[in-house]
């Protein structure tokens, strides 16, 4: 999925920065994958970005579902990943996962929250929801991944390093 065109000497590239900013949330959250059971929760743009930076990063077990079945299976084999039907969801939540990432458009917390084990992550990629909490379990959403893809793109259009902690700053992140 391509959400950041560059337009240099009348060619256009295309650029995913979904990727960039997941993978640098993850360094800045101290979240560790390699080793690590992890289920993706959504197989759309987002989502396969998530999986491409899960699959670099070498999880003991990965697993991806979607509503849509289909999809679950096609990016489960491109990442390398196990397919999980939804409506196993709690089959597969009841392994103990490690990082539970929601790249689905709806709120996930009440059916992944209350089955985590304290040490494990939950990350939503959503921004706007309200974020539950549960004692032990590191609970993020979306924001700092938001700003960080923003600042690849600021750096793709205008070749400068992005003012990151300005950005933080005006999105409401410490």
């Amino acid at each position: 999925a391509v959400n950041t065109l560059v337009i240099e000497k009348r060619r256009v590239t295309g650029h995913n920065t979904d990727l960039d900013g997941f993978r640098d949330s993850l360094v800045e959250n101290w979240i560790r994958i390699p080793g690590r059971k992890i289920l993706l929760i959504g197989g759309g743009g987002a989502g396969r970005a998530c999986a491409c930076a899960i699959r670099d990063r070498k999880p003991a077990e990965f697993f991806v579902t979607d509503i849509e079945e289909c999809r679950a299976i096609t990016v489960a084999r491109e990442f390398g990943a196990e397919p999980v039907k939804f409506s196993r969801l709690d089959a597969v939540l009841a392994k103990n996962m490690d990082l539970v990432v929601n790249a689905a458009p709806c709120d996930m917390q009440e059916s992944v929250l209350p089955v985590l084990k304290p040490g494990s992550v939950y990350y939503d990629l959503n921004y706007r929801f309200e974020m539950n909490s549960k004692k032990g379990v590191k609970v993020l959403n979306g924001l700092s991944m938001l700003v960080l893809q923003a600042a690849r793109s600021f750096t793709l259009w205008t070749g400068a390093a992005a003012p990151v902690p300005a950005m933080k700053t005006a999105a409401g992140l410490k």
